[in-house]
């Protein structure tokens, strides 16, 4: 099995391709014989020793020395002259230390957190975008393959237009004058025609804002959101049914002790819960133990799916997340397919993420993410969920992966 046949290594700013080492480490544990008697310890390992993290400061550096085309070695660069060609570009571009205006953080610190940041807000993305005067393109290579998020959000009004101004080369005073016509201005304006159906059709301000405005009136800003609620309600959906059938045919005791019936509306988020975080332990009060007591931590974080977050999404007051979806269609793949090769599993689960995460807007399944990389690997076992318990439960287990 070829990894490189369903993921894209062929995008990088820089020679050091992480996607392509990515798929090179999955590609060199699951091609050896031991891999199918694989356990927990050898899988934690690997998540530990072989998952390339993409960290921002490191990126941010590789990046500037790229660009600034600097003649000494990598490695004997200092801050001090990264922070100078940082400075030397946000000053000839007149951009702003923060999109917060009332910001009172001195230019010093704020320098030497993105130096040594592992990770920023997107908006951080967005402000380098103009200080470093990059093209969009440089852009969507630090939102991807750095903060692990989707692309450009053109759902987005704002993002639509920090990617026009990128693309033209305008200064962020130009974007948020644009930013505040579109706020003032009544979607009922009359921007005549030809509609402009997508982005890459944008070439003029008139265009823009003839994109923009046909977008709110068709609401359309607000469908990859809706996109999402209803994939993950039918992934919820077919989660409970799977736990119902759990509860008939294993050892998987149902949370709600006074409920004889084990359909799948009686199936509660407490249920689900219970089975999707089966591999971490509790505490004596009965809540789970903290993330970070967790030896995968560094590399796992924010993946749990908790019964208080799928109320909210629910009652829709909070969107869905791409580890929502990813997770669950693990699970639901790991039952559902569990009688399947492991290739021809893998296959359909890579097609079927991409396929929903591509409607509701979110980037496809990217190897690079260590949570990722470990759903992939699992789901190349014998017996994909039992392994994710196995490691969860391993990784509170342990003080260090030898």
């Amino acid at each position: 099995m070829d990894f490189r046949d369903y993921f894209d290594c062929s995008q990088s700013i820089h020679d050091y391709n992480y996607t392509h080492k990515a798929v090179q480490n999955l590609q060199r544990l699951t091609g050896t014989a031991e891999f199918q008697h694989a356990d927990a310890k050898t899988i934690c390992y690997h998540i530990i020793n072989q998952t390339e993290i993409v960290i921002f400061h490191d990126y941010l550096k590789r990046y500037l020395y790229q660009r600034s085309a600097l003649r000494k070695p990598f490695h004997l660069v200092s801050d001090d002259e990264y922070g100078e060609i940082i400075t030397s570009s946000f000053v000839e571009t007149q951009t702003p230390r923060s999109f917060n205006p009332n910001t009172v953080r001195r230019w010093s610190r704020v320098l030497s957190s993105w130096l040594n940041a592992k990770t920023v807000p997107r908006d951080t993305i967005f402000l380098l975008g103009f200080g470093l005067r990059m093209p969009p393109g440089d852009v969507s290579e630090f939102l991807v393959k750095v903060l692990k998020t989707e692309d450009f959000n053109f759902s987005d009004p704002r993002e639509t237009i920090l990617w026009y101004c990128y693309k033209n080369g305008f200064s962020y005073s130009k974007a948020n004058a644009l930013m505040t016509k579109f706020e003032n201005e009544t979607h009922e304006s009359d921007y005549g025609e030809p509609f402009i159906h997508s982005v890459n059709e944008i070439k003029t301000e008139e265009q823009l804002f003839r994109y923009l405005h046909r977008n709110s009136q068709n609401d359309t800003f607000n469908r990859n959101i809706q996109d999402a609620y209803s994939a993950f309600d039918k992934l919820l959906e077919q989660t409970k049914n799977i736990i119902s059938e759990l509860y008939e045919t294993s050892d998987y005791v149902n949370p709600d002790q006074n409920d004889t019936k084990t359909n799948h509306d009686r199936i509660t988020l407490t249920a689900v819960e219970m089975v999707l975080n089966s591999g971490v332990p509790h505490r004596r009060n009965g809540n789970y133990v903290a993330e970070r007591l967790s030896l995968l931590y560094p590399y796992i974080k924010n993946a749990r799916l908790t019964r208080q977050h799928m109320h909210l999404i629910q009652r829709r007051r909070c969107t869905v997340k791409r580890n929502d979806i990813i997770l669950l269609q693990f699970f639901n793949y790991s039952y559902e397919m569990q009688n399947a090769a492991p290739c021809e599993r893998f296959k359909r689960f890579v097609d079927s993420t991409n396929d929903i995460l591509k409607r509701c807007g979110m980037l496809e399944l990217y190897p690079v993410n260590p949570f990722e990389s470990f759903l992939l690997l699992c789901l190349l076992s014998d017996e994909p969920f039992d392994l994710y318990t196995d490691v969860m439960e391993y990784s509170y287990n342990q003080t260090s992966p030898a």
